[in-house]
């Protein structure tokens, strides 16, 4: 297994080499959107919160399944599990001070957390006047 730290901010990106063949797995922690490719083709994309998602499918005749298991939202780890026809062949694990200070990412870590507070407290604020103002309209 290859692992490339040059990825895009606040991603996990992990390769794994089967024969002649490379899967690239990216997992974002952000939009929780995660990418299967093979020799750079695409081959499945989920968006997801779950702690635990998969990812099945065929290469050359071989059942494939990757998974991916984060075992806490804010400290980690993020693992990513390569079976092969049912056997475990490689794993990955990032933790979260891994997958901010990639080498692709421009932000710093604490500007990160500062963003989704910043839009998590808009959001609330927003939700609490339309809310507000639903339950006002709604009263009569």
């Amino acid at each position: 297994m290859t692992t490339s730290d040059m990825t895009k901010p606040n991603h996990s990106v992990s390769f794994f080499d089967i024969g002649d063949h490379v899967i690239r797995v990216e997992a974002s922690y952000l939009t929780g959107k995660e990418s299967v490719y093979v020799d750079d083709k695409l081959i499945s994309a989920k968006l997801t919160w779950r702690f635990t998602s998969e990812h099945k499918f065929e290469l050359e005749g071989k059942q494939i399944r990757l998974r991916l298991k984060v075992g806490n939202l804010f400290t980690g780890p993020v693992s990513i599990t390569l079976w092969v026809n049912g056997e475990e062949i490689d794993s990955d694990v990032w933790n979260m001070k891994r997958i901010l200070k990639t080498t692709g990412s421009s932000q710093n870590w604490w500007k990160t957390i500062l963003t989704i507070f910043v839009l998590g407290l808009i959001g609330g604020v927003i939700g609490y006047f339309i809310g507000g103002a639903l339950a006002t309209a709604l009263k009569g």
